[in-house]
């Protein structure tokens, strides 16, 4: 029990700064989304979700040797890594190449899959992603100095 509500209360702390700092980026309105938009959303779902999860760990009866070893495994602090690299590297490098190498590496180093397949997947991803992101919502990405 003392694993699932720290770990909740880790990935809920998680959330709310994440949503804190898409905030202070910028929410934009409905009709013209701003950079921090999505973030935040993502920011207060994942913090939803953990409180969810806090609750119903209290709920539970506690395990007997229940202590704090597996907390958090090494790949979900890398991705954790990978997340933050990605939104700091989102506004200088841009939108399309950052979500390019983020798809890549998660699913080449975390999700097992073969080099071509990942390199497809990712590059698919990416520009099905900036078509609805850009053509159909109108939203402005970031180019970076590629753009």
């Amino acid at each position: 029990m003392m694993q699932a509500w720290l770990g909740a209360v880790f990935w809920a702390a998680l959330g709310c700064g994440i949503a804190w700092q898409a905030y202070l980026i910028g929410l934009g309105s409905l009709e013209e989304p701003g950079t921090g938009m999505m973030s935040f959303g993502l920011g207060v779902a994942m913090a939803a979700i953990a409180v969810g999860r806090l609750f119903a760990a209290l709920r539970a009866a506690p395990a007997a040797g229940d202590g704090l070893a597996g907390l958090i495994s090494a790949r979900v602090a890398a991705v954790c890594v990978l997340l933050a690299a990605y939104f700091t590297a989102f506004e200088h490098v841009g939108f399309v190449l950052s979500t390019f190498v983020l798809l890549r590496v998660l699913f080449a180093g975390f999700g097992d899959i073969r080099k071509g397949p990942a390199l497809i997947m990712s590059a698919a991803l990416t520009a099905g992603t900036y078509g609805v992101f850009k053509f159909l919502l109108g939203t402005q990405l970031p180019v970076g100095w590629l753009g």
